[in-house]
């Protein structure tokens, strides 16, 4: 069965590989969009706060080489609600840098299909109340994850992801999510 579903991944993999260098999707290509997030919570932390609802704003750099890797640079930022009256509002930004490797298919005329894994590396800067005192801190944060992204024929894009971020401190907490994007290529 393994074998089986290796040899189905090889070849469906294959056939976005193919498809690409075919259709000289390896051409120089920028990216924007805008982004909208929610990242989950996980029970290894207990926060007083609401999921983390998110927006930001991202560049994206294709086809510096054959091999469909881009190469992209975002800024995110949360806000959180307060589940406990001690706490106040909180947000956090987290400006982070990004690579990731395009499997492309194309759909008809010059719109495609993209399943997209990614892997970015940031810092998280977060700010919060407590009881009339401020406070600020900020961590390393890795995140991993994959896009599925359509390309349409009048260069806009629109894509859906769900991702993973590893917030990097003495306990490494990590977090689920999910993303929608919009944006132009150029």
């Amino acid at each position: 069965m393994r074998r089986c579903l290796l040899i189905i991944t090889i070849f469906i993999l294959n056939i976005f590989l193919l498809d690409a260098s075919e259709n000289g999707d390896s051409d120089t290509m920028h990216s924007i969009a805008g982004e909208l997030s929610v990242m989950g919570q996980t029970q290894s932390f207990d926060d007083p706060y609401s999921l983390p609802v998110g927006a930001g704003l991202l560049y994206e750099f294709h086809g510096l080489s054959i091999i469909p890797l881009y190469f992209g640079a975002d800024i995110q930022w949360f806000g959180f609600i307060p589940l406990d009256k001690q706490y106040d509002n909180s947000y956090m930004i987290i400006p982070s840098i990004s690579i990731g490797y395009s499997f492309i298919n194309s759909l008809s005329g010059k719109s495609s299909l993209a399943i997209s894994p990614f892997l970015s590396g940031g810092i998280y800067f977060r700010e919060y109340t407590k009881n009339s005192i401020r406070y600020k801190g900020s961590k390393p944060v890795i995140k991993s994850g994959i896009d599925i992204i359509l390309r349409t024929e009048n260069k806009l894009f629109f894509s859906i992801g769900l991702f993973y971020s590893f917030f990097l401190d003495n306990n490494m907490i990590s977090f689920p999510g999910y993303r929608n994007r919009i944006g132009y290529a150029f």
